[in-house]
């Protein structure tokens, strides 16, 4: 059998137009293409994607297609097959439409060998659906070095470099001693499957390097801004249950709070601005996270934010009614805040213009006056 350094696994669901720019930063790996073992699994794409998967599988001997005969709505399942069919003793996960670094896996293995380190991340770039780059590093990479950790003492502080589940390199050995496998058809599961495995290390390294380019498509964009529906709050709800329970069966309450922290304050804002969402169940929402709420409060979390505040009061009194009509407050002026700041760009963008015009005729008046 071939011994192949890493195993790449990659879900793929109707990704037919950015599947030859994956491949193709897989073939350019200065890693040496022959030293990865490829894995694609098609989670019962409805466009080309299985033939273009088994097109590759039949022309690269180190390419092992998948087709799954149902969807399972999230990459969990197809991660946990990729997984059963991984041969090397390194694992990266890769989405079908985003695409490595062309010295990432380089980097990556060199470090976990030399370091002899549980798990090591570099970061990523999040870019368009067309591959423009708008934002080159995220923050949470911005004001950090190459480090080492050592776990579980700098657990807290590794815990915050866990976006992107994808920029990693992973240990087969702790996936298979831990049992460690991915929720499926899951919201979450990539994250619960990293916290998983983070509890399970004893070093964790951060290298300051590009490792992939995460794609964000459209629809994905649109979905995180305003088209939230009521399963997707239910979800939330869920997912934070299950990190709730993970982190207290390890006794590492700690990192549910960074968890809460940094997310719990923007999904009340996308349950404001949804526009799928109604009455009836943004209250049935704020009910499901009554319980967050009392965390937040015996945490004294949000303070500051005036309406997690509003709406905790009004949720631990059982005032639903009250809540919802805080919610629709808040939505109405942030609508007319957004209209607002929306005239003033226009305003800025006709005065400008104005400007522009006025010294086009003071060129053509200077001109006039030298030829009189």
């Amino acid at each position: 059998m071939i011994k192949y350094k890493i195993s790449i696994i990659i879900p793929v669901y109707n990704n037919e137009k950015y599947l030859s720019q994956t491949l193709n930063s897989l073939l350019s790996q200065t890693i040496g293409f022959n030293n990865l073992q490829i894995i694609f699994v098609d989670d019962f794409s409805t466009d080309g994607s299985p033939e273009i998967i088994k097109q590759y599988a039949s022309v690269y001997p180190n390419i092992v297609a998948i087709c799954s005969k149902e969807n399972s709505g999230t990459g969990g399942k197809p991660r946990n097959i990729g997984m059963k069919h991984a041969v090397a003793d390194y694992y990266i996960f890769l989405d079908g439409d985003d695409w490595l670094e062309e010295t990432a896996c380089e980097i990556l293995f060199k470090e976990v060998v030399r370091k002899k380190s549980d798990l090591v991340s570099g970061y990523h770039s999040i870019v368009n659906e067309d591959g423009t780059t708008i934002i080159p590093k995220t923050p949470q990479y911005q004001d950090i070095t190459s480090s080492s950790f050592t776990l579980p003492d700098e657990l807290e502080n590794a815990f915050k470099l866990r976006s992107h589940f994808s920029n990693k390199i992973y240990r087969k050995r702790i996936i298979n001693e831990k049992k460690i496998s991915f929720i499926e058809g899951e919201m979450g599961e990539d994250l619960i499957f990293f916290t998983q495995y983070l509890l399970s290390c004893r070093s964790f390294d951060y290298i300051d390097r590009q490792i992939i380019y995460y794609r964000q498509r459209k629809q994905e964009y649109e979905l995180a801004v305003t088209n939230h529906s009521f399963k997707y709050f239910l979800a939330v709800n869920k997912y934070f249950k299950q990190m709730a329970a993970l982190v207290r069966k390890k006794r590492k309450d700690s990192l549910f709070r960074i968890l809460i922290a940094e997310t719990f304050h923007v999904i009340l804002l996308n349950l404001i601005d949804s526009q799928k969402i109604s009455e009836v169940e943004i209250v049935a929402a704020l009910r499901s996270f009554r319980w967050v709420f009392d965390y937040c409060n015996r945490q004294s979390m949000f303070k500051d934010l005036y309406y997690v505040v509003s709406l905790s009061e009004a949720v631990m009194e059982k005032k639903y009614t009250h809540a919802l009509h805080i919610v629709l407050a808040i939505r109405l002026f942030r609508f007319e805040s957004l209209q607002t700041l929306a005239g003033n760009a226009w305003l800025m963008e006709q005065l400008d213009n104005h400007i522009k015009a006025l010294d086009n005729l003071k060129m053509v008046y200077r001109a006039l006056i030298e030829n009189l």
